[in-house]
């Protein structure tokens, strides 16, 4: 009997482990558990990876751009089962902020160092982390 329980708890565990979880969002719309499967949460914008940070933008020059897909949506839809990322990572991407998020310069940065992206009523940093490929 006391076998059948131990063996009764230890199935119970393993199939609430094994459960899959659909992607949670924050109040803000924001992704956290999809960008927590990433390395980093990212954006891509004129094939450049940039990683976002919690770091606060004050001044921002010019719009650059905006998101175009969340890259989940693109991964799931592409049927090709192709895992080259030059074919799955494109500009507008981003496995963190929602379609139709915005991009901006810094001031007093290049984009190829950092590019500032509107959340809510404020900018974050995005550092430049990689070109898309590499």
């Amino acid at each position: 009997m006391g076998k059948l329980i131990v063996h009764l708890i230890v199935c119970t565990v393993m199939l609430i482990g094994c459960s899959h979880q659909k992607p949670s969002t924050t109040d803000s719309g924001d992704k956290t558990e999809v960008a927590s499967s990433w390395a980093y949460p990212f954006v891509v914008w004129d094939k450049k990876i940039y990683e976002v940070t919690s770091e606060k933008v004050s001044h921002v020059g010019k719009e650059i751009g905006e998101v175009e897909s969340y890259l989940t949506d693109v991964i799931n839809d592409d049927q090709s089962n192709n895992t080259d990322e030059t074919n799955l990572i494109q500009d507008g991407q981003s496995n963190y902020f929602e379609k139709g998020t915005k991009l901006y310069e810094v001031d007093g940065a290049k984009t190829t160092e950092a590019i500032a992206i509107q959340k809510e009523n404020e900018f974050v940093k995005a550092t430049f982390k990689r070109n898309v490929g590499e």
